[in-house]
């Protein structure tokens, strides 16, 4: 079990419930969060909340009060040391093993002091980690003043892992990757359909100008959230109180949704197939980029609030058909792919020595693996090769030297039956059992073992990084061969050269992501000696 200590940025519900889906998904680790304003509502029913003051946005006439927003900003700005002080005492009290954050201000700081690894998981990161091509002139001084937050203030981490409906390339000099947006169960567990109503979602909002529209532009029963109001009715628009099940029940079976321009309901709708009416927010650029790419992909239109006419609604309408096809085309969850996101695997274990010089006790560090089993077969030919990452290789064997033991560095033959080697002739293919064994050993394979073949033309299908470390308990050919062997059956040996092993990828790693591209070229042709001093 691990301890995570989680920063959340307050403002609104969309963080705050992305991170609850995690920690309610990784149930199995302990969880603090760092957060303040709306998010500890969200959060603290299930989980421990320490409050912080955080770095929030302030909005008024349906648009970003910049004034309200950087006098809120300052008194916080001023007195960081204080706060990143407070973190720091936590995490002496927690003391966590990773830190993550939402957009939130402080941890990361206390954790870069504290020296943690630190995760970046948010979505605002996309407007500032990656390219984004074209943009109307209207974004582009939002673009260049807002991208200052994301940019400085809620700088990017050694990792950042941006949640997205859409994938924009990453920016070289950043270690970002893109992927599906985090749902909650309980989106997860609706069954969309059209019942012929329309969901209309405005936090931030008490403008009139939206009321009237709708009662203008269409016929549809109309379900208004976010005005503040008590339940109520004016014509087609019903007037609802916040309440998470009466929300997503409206939601599972309306025909289309008007909302301004927030991620988080935006995803929803869309993973159920509902096409989006965006009146993003002025001057929120991480609205209006959300609005432009859901124009641009064709899950529906934008509009500006101030200047909504009925003829939009129609013609918004008339397009159904069209946004709901485009829509059927995209994928909206990541839910499996993040929290099953693992880009380096070590397997360790035992294995039985084949080549006379691995004894009992010593360490094999496979390069590669003899594919005489089958669950590889299920993800690459026959003719593609098992091998093993070269950095971990590296790693692996370094980490082993330096620990003391005796180490050795080649193939490995990877099996689906134990008795197969050890009691080959009570198999009817006994014939081929030795015959290929004797192949091993003329070969010069190291030792035998059960699944590192697998796992290294899984983790090549799946583009991961994979490498072997085992603990030799016996060698069958040193006991034929009547030379001195005794068994071994204390395996921390192997788990030791893992872990320092892992220690040292994740230290190469930091260095790489701190370099230049071009630099990172360079240290990794050094490392494999192509270049020289």
């Amino acid at each position: 079990m691990a301890r995570i200590l989680y920063g959340i940025h307050g403002t609104g519900h969309g963080h705050a419930m992305r991170g609850l889906t995690i920690a309610r998904r990784l149930g199995a680790h302990e969880f603090l969060f760092v957060a303040n304003d709306d998010a500890p509502k969200i959060l603290e029913p299930e989980f421990r909340v320490h409050r912080i003051p955080n770095l929030g946005t302030v909005f008024r006439n349906y648009q970003v009060d910049v004034g309200a927003t950087v006098r809120k900003a300052i008194p916080l700005l001023w007195h960081r040391r204080r706060y990143v002080d407070e973190v720091l005492r936590l995490i002496d009290q927690f003391r966590p093993d990773v830190c993550m954050t939402d957009l939130e201000y402080f941890v990361p700081r206390a954790a870069e002091k504290a020296g943690l690894p630190c995760l970046t998981l948010d979505h605002q990161h996309v407007i500032t980690c990656c390219r984004h091509g074209w943009l109307p002139p209207r974004m582009w001084w939002d673009h260049l003043l807002q991208g200052i937050t994301p940019r400085y203030l809620f700088r990017p981490t050694e990792q950042n892992l941006l949640v997205s409906f859409y994938a924009p390339p990453v920016q070289p000099r950043y270690h970002a990757r893109v992927v599906p947006p985090i749902l909650r169960e309980s989106v997860l567990r609706l069954s969309p359909r059209d019942d012929g109503h329309v969901v209309v979602y405005q936090s931030n909002s008490t403008h009139r100008k939206l009321v009237d529209f709708l009662l203008q532009a269409t016929d549809r029963p109309c379900y208004v959230f976010g005005y503040g109001r008590t339940e109520g009715r004016e014509g087609n628009v019903i007037f609802m109180k916040k309440s998470e099940e009466g929300f997503l029940k409206l939601l599972e079976g309306c025909s289309y949704v008007i909302q301004g321009g927030g991620h988080t309901l935006m995803t929803e709708a869309l993973h159920l197939g509902k096409p989006i009416l965006s009146l993003p927010l002025k001057a929120m650029v991480e609205q209006c980029f959300n609005a432009l790419y859901l124009e641009r992909l064709h899950y529906g239109m934008q509009a500006d609030m101030m200047t909504l006419e009925p003829a939009l609604l129609r013609r918004f309408e008339e397009r159904l058909p069209e946004f709901r096809a485009a829509i059927a085309r995209g994928h909206f969850c990541g839910n499996d792919l993040v929290f099953g996101l693992v880009d380096t695997f070590i397997r360790t274990g035992t294995c039985g020595g084949i080549d006379l010089n691995v004894k009992s006790g010593d360490i094999v560090v496979a390069t590669g693996a003899i594919r005489y089993e089958h669950t590889s077969l299920e993800y690459a030919p026959i003719e593609f090769p098992a091998v093993a990452d070269f950095d971990i290789t590296l790693a692996l064997r370094q980490a082993s030297e330096e620990l003391g033991y005796f180490t050795h560095t080649g193939v490995v033959q990877c099996k689906d039956s134990f008795y197969g080697q050890h009691s080959p002739e009570k198999s009817p293919v006994y014939y081929e059992l030795l015959q290929k064994w004797e192949s091993w050993k003329r070969l010069g394979v190291k030792a035998s073992e059960m699944e590192s073949a697998a796992m290294f033309v899984v983790a090549s299908a799946l583009g991961c990084r994979c490498g072997s470390c085992f603990h030799v308990v016996w060698n069958q050919e040193r006991e034929k061969a009547g030379l001195d062997q005794d068994m071994s059956e204390d395996t921390s040996a192997s788990v030791k050269v893992a872990v320092e092993g892992l220690k040292k990828i994740i230290q190469r790693d930091r260095e790489l992501a701190a370099l230049p591209n071009h630099d990172q070229k360079l240290l990794e042709k050094k490392e494999k000696g192509l270049l020289h001093e």
